[in-house]
């Protein structure tokens, strides 16, 4: 937004300059709230539950359940992904990507 009102203004600047200069002056955007955006209603359908609340596995590697979730920290936000095996109740494999605040695709 500041971007845009500068060079509304008439003045030449890039993103990167913006955001090093928020930065040195300590200043951040304000997040938005998160909600049900209206561009992803309708656009997402959930995975056919295939296990059909059976969660007891007869052997390991046989039944492995996943989630996503996204946890807010003073940096940005924080993507965990994981996967679990419901034999022995371990975690298989997991993930992280983090999305700074004000650097989209960092």
């Amino acid at each position: 937004k500041i971007r845009r009102i500068l060079l509304a203004q008439g003045q030449t600047v890039g993103r990167y300059r913006v955001a090093r200069l928020m930065r040195a002056l300590r200043l951040r955007g304000r997040p938005y709230p998160r909600k049900n955006p209206p561009q992803a209603r309708g656009t997402h359908s959930s995975a056919k539950n295939l296990l059909n609340q059976e969660v007891q596995a007869p052997a390991p590697h046989q039944r492995w359940v996943s989630d996503i979730t996204d946890i807010r920290t003073g940096e940005g936000w924080l993507y965990l992904a994981a996967i679990r095996d419901l034999y022995s109740r371990r975690m298989v494999t997991g993930s992280t990507a983090h999305y700074l605040l004000g650097h989209p695709g960092v």
